[in-house]
């Protein structure tokens, strides 16, 4: 069922057909946004909304006690999957992996598997990123942590948990791609800095 209104939906925005909804009607749903959870987000009608031309697509996840799913739609090329897990938060990440197999094999705008080279970190300069970080959005404030397990370094946001591979001792990649950089301000607290360029979003650790 959501995958036949995710289509509709996606054959309206893209002028394909008009029997779901208008296009003048499906535009307006993804055109009134506002900035969303990251840098690269927008948020419209219901609907979490990234990248542009071919790339743009349109998201949006669900949860309850046990259960995670997602979907997503590129509008404009018509490809897309909803994904859904039943093994409690631990989906959450799953369902990331999945989404990477299938753009990979289906050849989606954006995405797929990425091969990652890392570079070995002193432990004592990876112990010293660890901790309670802020960042501020339209939403509020929100606490995300980075975690040290052995040698590795860990993103958690929520529910969802990214490992950081090295590339430096200050700047990482993290399993989805998303890039990660530590600095210092000029009072010495330290930064982490998600995303690059003028998309990039700061927190400040506790």
């Amino acid at each position: 069922d959501l995958a036949t209104w995710m289509i509709a939906m996606g054959d309206a925005i893209a002028g394909r057909s008009t029997g779901f909804l208008a296009e003048k009607t499906a535009t307006q749903v993804t055109g009134s946004a506002v900035p969303g959870r990251s840098p690269a987000e927008r948020i419209g009608l219901g609907l979490f909304l990234t990248g542009t031309g071919d790339s743009f697509n349109i998201t949006h996840g669900g949860e309850t006690e046990g259960f995670v799913s997602q979907f997503k739609l590129f509008p404009t090329t018509g490809k897309g999957a909803v994904i859904m897990v039943n093994i409690g938060e631990a989906g959450v990440r799953l369902m990331r992996e999945i989404e990477l197999a299938i753009a990979e094999e289906f050849a989606w705008p954006e995405g797929g598997t990425v091969k990652i080279t890392t570079v070995p970190v002193d432990p004592d300069a990876i112990k010293r990123l660890a901790g309670t970080y802020v960042l501020y959005n339209f939403a509020g404030r929100h606490f995300p942590k980075v975690v040290v397990e052995g040698s590795r370094l860990f993103y958690e946001f929520g529910s969802a948990r990214n490992e950081l591979h090295a590339q430096s001792p200050t700047t990482f990649i993290g399993a989805d791609g998303t890039r990660f950089s530590f600095a210092r301000d000029a009072n010495g607290r330290d930064i982490l800095i998600i995303g690059t360029g003028a998309s990039a979003i700061a927190a400040l650790k506790q």
